[in-house]
């Protein structure tokens, strides 16, 4: 088991990678793209912005971050923590085809999505106990 020190430091690196690929998939879908509106959960269409992007990859990343951390001391800590990830993942990608105006949009923001929770899962992950 790795100390709380040592998992503050990969759950920030992993935050980073996951903020820098987030911006790299946004610049690349608006460039090809420029259609990228979806459906909050409670509020209208509305388009997606570079700036919202990064502030809900920050915010839903520290979240995960935050669950990670509560994990560290359970038992089976990184399989709970896999499980979780995938469920999230899961649930996001059906999220994005009933919130988005078109298909392709779907797509990248599925693509946003595995971008953001990817490197953090896999930082997080490997600070966690196997079981």
């Amino acid at each position: 088991m790795q100390s709380t020190t040592t998992f503050l430091k990969y759950a920030i690196a992993g935050l980073i990678v996951s903020v820098i690929g987030v911006a790299i998939v946004w610049l690349l879908a608006n460039a090809i793209s420029p259609d990228l509106y979806a459906k909050p959960p409670g509020q209208d269409m509305a388009r997606l912005t570079f700036g919202t992007a990064i502030f809900v990859t920050l915010v839903d990343g520290t979240v995960g971050a935050l669950i990670g951390w509560l994990l560290f001391w359970r038992n089976k800590p990184r399989s709970w923590w896999y499980v979780i990830v995938a469920i999230v993942l899961v649930l996001e990608a059906i999220n994005a085809f009933h919130g988005t105006t078109t298909t392709e949009t779907a797509l990248w923001l599925n693509v946003m999505h595995l971008a953001a929770g990817l490197p953090l899962a896999y930082a997080v992950g490997q600070t966690l106990r196997r079981g």
